[in-house]
């Protein structure tokens, strides 16, 4: 529409009270608004805008589900999604709103990514948003805008060995039920690590296994739902040295 930054997708007599149309090819973006103009001979013209939008397939891309935000009271955040099956994407783009509405890019993640780590200031009143894209750079829509998830307080985790790079984190915690083990080698990545879940006592309940870690975020899921509610320690190993962090289990 001449004047207007807008598709133009038809005319309908103004007693027609409805108008039914075809979502032209360029349209790939995933919300637009309505605009008509009303247009009486001998009389001015009258614009108004619609002010629910709709929705549209967008390029195709397909966008992430069951995305997760859970942050300590310090704002180190752990941003984890998934994709549907036979979905290709060539990334990910995470962006943080804040309480204005304004989103700024935080990161951006891998095809095969489904997990990143961000420092956010005043997170409590922040939100996160995912955006899809493909090989071509078309983008997809834009996941629900999702409040951040507070956790309690992590206690400062334990870290020996000599120059070790090993960095740690637990989500949910507390639990449960199943929750997530991430963590950091560094670049040294030779050897596997050993992941034990102990009491305070120091008796070894469970040991998981990573055989080959990579040199960026591992994880492994643990179940708690057999344990007793309590407080625990998993104790990450590895040729760097160790890192010991709490966990708490709630039932």
């Amino acid at each position: 529409m001449s004047g207007y930054n807008g598709v133009f997708v038809g005319q309908v007599a103004e007693n027609a009270g409805t108008y039914t149309f075809t979502v032209p090819d360029e349209m790939t973006e995933c919300t637009y608004y309505f605009h008509a103009t009303r247009n009486v001979a001998g009389q001015p013209l009258t614009s108004a805008y619609a002010t629910t939008p709709i929705t549209t397939a967008g390029t195709g891309v397909a966008s992430p589900i069951e995305v997760r935000a859970v942050s300590n009271q310090s704002g180190r955040t752990s941003v984890s999604w998934r994709m549907s099956p036979g979905n290709l994407v060539n990334g990910f783009l995470i962006y943080v709103r804040d309480s204005e509405g304004v989103d700024s890019l935080y990161a951006t993640a891998f095809a095969e990514d489904r997990l990143v780590m961000i420092d956010i200031v005043n997170h409590a009143a922040k939100q996160i948003v995912i955006i899809a894209f493909d090989k071509n750079g078309s983008r997809g829509c834009a996941t629900q805008a999702l409040p951040i998830t507070t956790g309690i307080e992590e206690e400062q985790y334990v870290v020996t060995g000599e120059n070790s790079q090993i960095d740690a984190s637990i989500v949910p915690n507390p639990t449960n039920g199943h929750t997530t083990i991430r963590f950091t080698c560094g670049a040294d990545v030779r050897a596997s690590a050993t992941i034990d879940i102990i009491t305070v006592v120091g008796q070894k309940i469970a040991t998981l296994i990573v055989a080959d870690p990579s040199t960026g975020w591992n994880q492994v899921e643990w179940d708690a739902r057999g344990v007793n509610a309590g407080t625990y320690y998993v104790r990450i190993e590895h040729s760097n040295g160790q890192a010991i962090v709490p966990i708490v289990v709630v039932k």
